[in-house]
């Protein structure tokens, strides 16, 4: 939490910082649900997530939509993977860093290695207005990021980690999104 209080106060005096920091936040205080891809060289992979925010505090189910199936369920930092085919359920330690969420430290240390800019120009991912934060490192041996968040929500929509001649290494994205009182509690429950 001390980390989180000093973050927020550092972003405060930057407006990109205070973006990075908003999006971090919009991933676990809100309700929402869509398909997702992520891309990494040739290989692609869909998941569905549905993210809820109750009187217990958040909750989650991740289902992993190609290959194996496997289906991942977090109680705020409690997460099960169930694997069907397996019948097992494995206990994991929370991962910050799991699209939508963003794990990229404290927003005055990213600035001395990395210019931080919003493009004016809006986007749109998954049928929704989104505004771009490219994250461009200060030197050769860092990749940076291109991100797209939700113009009324600050939820991360797309995600792209970016070499040195702008090529797109990896990505994430969603396809399909619902938010807020379009999402029900119920989806977080297997069939």
């Amino acid at each position: 939490l001390h980390d989180t209080a000093r973050a927020a106060e550092a972003s405060a005096s930057d407006p990109a910082g205070q973006l990075l920091y908003d999006i971090q936040q919009a991933a676990r205080k809100q309700d929402y649900a869509g398909v997702f891809m992520y891309q990494q060289g040739e290989a692609i992979q869909s998941s569905r997530l549905v993210h809820v925010i109750d009187g217990t505090g958040e909750r989650e189910r991740l289902e992993i939509l190609d290959g194996q199936p496997r289906e991942y369920l977090r109680h705020n930092d409690e997460i099960q993977c169930l694997i069907p085919e397996r019948k097992t359920v494995l206990m994991e330690p929370r991962r910050g860093d799991r699209f939508p969420g963003l794990l990229l430290g404290n927003p005055t240390e990213l600035a001395q290695h990395y210019d931080i800019r919003v493009q004016d120009k809006l986007h749109r991912v998954a049928d929704r207005q989104c505004r771009i934060i490219t994250i461009q490192p200060r030197d050769e041996q860092r990749y940076g990021y291109r991100l797209c968040a939700d113009v009324a929500t600050n939820l991360l929509l797309r995600a792209q980690t970016v070499g040195s001649e702008q090529s797109v290494v990896e990505q994430v994205s969603f396809s399909s999104i619902r938010l807020c009182e379009k999402v029900d509690a119920n989806e977080l429950t297997s069939p």
